[in-house]
């Protein structure tokens, strides 16, 4: 029997209604809605037209620099590594002297002679200039004597043609002797102008005919009025303030611990520290001092890898033991970082949910931060992607080291930051937005920001960020803001790595891993019965 026309209009509008009801919740859609945006940015919006040269070609510029100066390099062995700056210069746009003198991500080359006191120490910047020489050398090695005349020439003209620096505009400061057994070392410390009315200083020794040594400081007023915090030191705070905090859970939150879960994780996070630690050995080594035997540094380094791993695993052991039983009240009914759902349908259908709501806000956070990039400053770059990009640029596997160090960031700080200290600020506070700005703030904090730069553009924008994140875990829960968390960080490291012209499959690599993950994990059709499940309305009812 045929339908009526009318029967036949209800069919298509409950069927046009399933399909927009698809569209709109559907985590394929999503996901490829991200993927365009990510694609968009990478072709049309690079803040800075990066270019940067590509590891090789900087290693070529370190060696015509070194045999200018007369070095036999057969007779050194070669360690290659990055450095960041936390307030360095990502582009030559508007600031190349700067960017040239101060980038945030720089090239290092070690060349040494094993158990010899010989040694030289080059970086380079992305855009081939070098901006920092050091040379270990014998007070007794010989050379020829020069007078201060000679040497202030000679320094002035291998400025020019080895480190190309515009020696004409240099003004003389000082210049110092030091008399060696066999020859004559002489010190100069010239002044260039910079924009902005601020000098930069250049220091340059010249032992016999050779540089030997060459920094450039910025006199940047700004610059010196900021605290200086070494990560050392906040690295001890943070772990004195997590053993108080996790006491104090023990003490006045009678809920059993979830030890099952912190053995877990915290076993995790040891394997994920020490696959980064033995990725990006290299940085750690380049840095070695002068006078230390080779073999003894490199077993010092590996065994400090190893202590860190596992100080850091039980550390979040027990921020997850305690963060787990106090979340468990505090907020009821959000999936956390490893109860999540009673099985693997209920997994699947939490992933699902916490992937609708991550992939469209981290899209808009992402073109968020390449509007304040491109109006204010590389903000959105600032914090930890600078130091992800040295050590997967330090790493022989860049395309391992970027998504290991993700999810390294990850791991640590939603279960620090939102698992555990929100959840920690919302039981003594019953303020749910007030705890997820304190926790933003305290990310920002330990993300290297000190209190006097809180109101800068980074430190706003890190904070907001952090806020988001928190958001996500009171209104979905913490697999949300641990999506959010990849997707933004990850996917703006690696916009960085194609940016520079050489680390395009690093980046692909790493959005493409995480975008392919939630699709093969996430359940469009489990997720809208989780939905009516485990809905949270709002975490001030449990308050």
């Amino acid at each position: 029997m045929r339908n009526s026309p009318a029967h036949d209009l209800r069919d298509f509008r409950g069927a046009a209604a399933r399909g927009w009801r698809w569209l709109t919740r559907s985590v394929v859609v999503r996901v490829l809605l991200f993927g365009l945006v990510f694609v968009l940015i990478e072709r049309h919006a690079a803040p800075w037209g990066l270019g940067w040269v590509r590891p090789d070609e900087a290693q070529e510029i370190a060696e015509s620099f070194l045999q200018a100066q007369g070095v036999d390099l057969q007779k050194y062995t070669l360690l290659r590594a990055a450095e960041h700056s936390h307030d360095g210069v990502w582009g030559a746009s508007g600031a190349e002297q700067r960017f040239a003198a101060d980038p945030a991500i720089g090239y290092l080359f070690r060349y040494f002679q094993p158990g010899m006191a010989d040694g030289w120490m080059i970086a380079v910047s992305p855009i081939g200039r070098i901006y920092r020489v050091r040379r270990q050398q014998l007070d007794d090695e010989p050379a020829r004597r020069l007078s201060r005349t000679d040497a202030l020439e000679l320094t002035r003209a291998k400025l020019a043609a080895d480190l190309h620096v515009a020696a004409d505009s240099l003004n003389l400061r000082s210049d110092s002797l030091t008399s060696q057994v066999q020859r004559s070392d002489w010190h100069f410390v010239f002044a260039r102008p910079q924009p902005r009315d601020s000098l930069a200083t250049l220091t340059v020794t010249l032992g016999g005919e050779a540089i030997t040594q060459f920094v450039i400081q910025s006199d940047d007023p700004a610059r010196a009025a900021a605290p200086a915090q070494t990560p050392r030191a906040r690295r001890v705070m943070g772990f004195v303030l997590i053993l108080i905090g996790a006491f104090l859970i023990m003490h006045y939150h009678r809920t059993p611990l979830a030890m099952r879960s912190a053995v877990t994780w915290g076993g995790a996070l040891f394997l994920l520290t020490a696959l980064v630690r033995a990725l990006t050995f290299s940085e750690a080594v380049i840095l070695m001092p002068w006078d230390s035997p080779l073999t003894g540094y490199l077993s010092r380094v590996a065994l400090a890898g190893v202590i860190e791993a596992v100080q850091a695993a039980i550390l979040l052991g027990l921020v997850v033991a305690t963060g787990e039983s106090l979340s468990r009240d505090v907020l009821r009914g959000s999936t956390s970082l490893s109860r999540i759902a009673p099985g693997t349908s209920d997994w699947s259908a939490a992933w699902a949910r916490a992937a609708r709501w991550a992939l469209p806000v981290g899209a808009l956070v992402l073109i968020g931060e390449t509007i304040v990039s491109h109006t204010l400053a590389p903000a959105g770059l600032t914090g930890k992607v600078s130091a992800m990009i040295a050590e997967a640029l330090s790493s022989p596997l860049p395309p391992l080291t970027l998504p290991a160090e993700v999810a390294l960031s990850v791991l640590w700080e939603e279960s620090v930051f939102r698992l555990w200290l929100m959840a920690l600020l919302l039981f003594w506070l019953r303020m749910p937005l007030l705890a997820a700005l304190l926790a933003a703030a305290a990310g920002t904090y330990f993300a290297g920001y000190d209190f006097a730069q809180m109101l800068s553009a980074g430190a706003l924008l890190y904070t907001a960020w952090g806020l988001i994140a928190g958001l996500l875990v009171l209104r979905v829960g913490i697999i949300a803001a641990m999506l959010f968390h990849a997707l933004t960080v990850g996917a703006y490291a690696g916009l960085v790595m194609i940016w520079t012209g050489y680390g395009a499959p690093a980046g692909f690599v790493m959005i493409g891993a995480l975008l392919l993950l939630i699709l093969l994990v996430a359940r469009d059709r489990s997720a809208q019965a989780f939905d009516k499940k485990h809905s949270l309305d709002s975490v001030t009812e449990t308050s």
